[in-house]
Formats: structure tokens, sequence, C-alpha cells
């Protein structure tokens, strides 16, 4: 699917490959039911500033935004877009339901339609 997310400087169109979850800053989420998707940057190396008696060194960051989501195209895509955070659906897209069978421990089970 392709998602399109409102940034700061305009919208990004971002690729999301079938059977694939976004994460949304809370959680991990289909692509058709996001609102917001969190987005990152891979780690920026930056100089320290030298402090009392601690020798300089290279400070590692990210940047996380949670950028809005204001469209999603069903068009299928191969690969996510690297600046998303995603995981493959363990369910790849099916229906997943819990079934207790012993107090309150959860036990999941693919359910299908009998004919």
């Amino acid at each position: 699917m392709l998602i399109t997310v409102q940034l700061p400087n305009g919208t990004a169109s971002l690729a999301v490959a079938d059977n694939t979850l976004v994460f949304d800053g809370f959680d991990f989420k289909t692509p058709s039911e996001l609102k917001y998707a969190e987005l990152y940057s891979l780690p920026v190396a930056a100089q320290s500033v030298p402090y009392k008696d601690v020798p300089e060194q290279v400070l590692l960051t990210a940047v996380r935004i949670r950028a809005l989501v204001t469209n999603v195209d069903a068009t299928s895509e191969p690969t996510t877009d690297p600046s998303l955070e995603a995981v493959p659906d363990p369910s790849n897209g099916q229906c997943v339901c819990g079934l207790t069978c012993n107090g309150t421990e959860l036990r999941f089970a693919v359910v299908q339609l009998e004919n």
C-alpha cells in the first residue's frame, strides 16, 4: 500500500509491503487503520562539546516524527519504506481470534468459515 503523510515541509508517499503492520506511535496497525505513522531517520553522528574532564565523543541520535496519514492507496508494494517503523503481520492479514482454554490464559487460532 502507499500511505501519504503530512510532514512539516509538505506531504510524502511511503510504500508499505503487503501483510505489514505500521507503528502509529502507540500500536502496530494495518495501513488501512492508520491515522498517524511514526517515521524515524537513521542515527545522525555529531561531535560532543568537551566539558571539564570528559573527552569529546561522537554522539548518535535519531529523529522521530508522528506524521498525520492523509491518504491510503491500496496499490500492492513489494517493499516497505525504511523510514517507517514496521513489522510483518503475524496473521498474514487473516482473522485471528483469542480462545481461552485455561483460566485467563489466551491462545490464538486462525478462524476459517466452513461451507
